[in-house]
């Protein structure tokens, strides 16, 4: 009996594994202007240690050469691909709702891992033709957001 139980058990654990399941945030990855995941292994550290600090005032091109993200992202804020989610609320500080809808604010997300329990991201503004940094966030990996 024990046995049959136990087979009962896997079998319906197996089943429910291969049932789909959709991420009601997940986005059209044709809309975005550009997503890099990192080929480098992600170990639960950076080679070099990092904090925003050390890079805020480095040009973006530097910091990724010295630095290797886990993703770096590009997209219009606000729009298919920059929807401003929870993890993207602070943007709301430095923009007004107005001019998220107004403009093409372009900004680029780039993450990166800074410990084994932890996550540096930092979205950076194009100006002039430079990537300038607006806003940072550290946060615990395994978060969902």
């Amino acid at each position: 009996m024990k046995n049959i139980l136990f087979i009962v058990v896997v079998l319906m654990t197996f089943s429910c594994n291969r049932s789909p399941i959709t991420n009601p945030k997940s986005v059209d990855k044709s809309k975005i202007i550009r997503k890099v995941e990192s080929t480098q292994p992600q170990n639960n550290m950076q080679t070099n240690p990092i904090t925003y600090e050390l890079i805020k005032d480095m040009h973006i091109e530097d910091v990724i050469r010295q630095y290797p993200p886990i993703l770096d992202e590009i997209f219009i804020l606000g729009k298919e691909g920059g929807t401003i989610t929870e993890f993207r609320i602070g943007l709301l500080n430095i923009f007004k709702v107005e001019e998220i809808e107004n403009n093409n604010i372009k900004i680029r997300e780039v993450t990166w891992n800074i410990n084994s329990k932890q996550n540096l991201t930092v979205w950076y503004n194009e100006k002039d033709n430079n990537w300038i940094p607006i806003d940072h966030f550290i946060w615990d990996k395994g978060i969902e957001f």
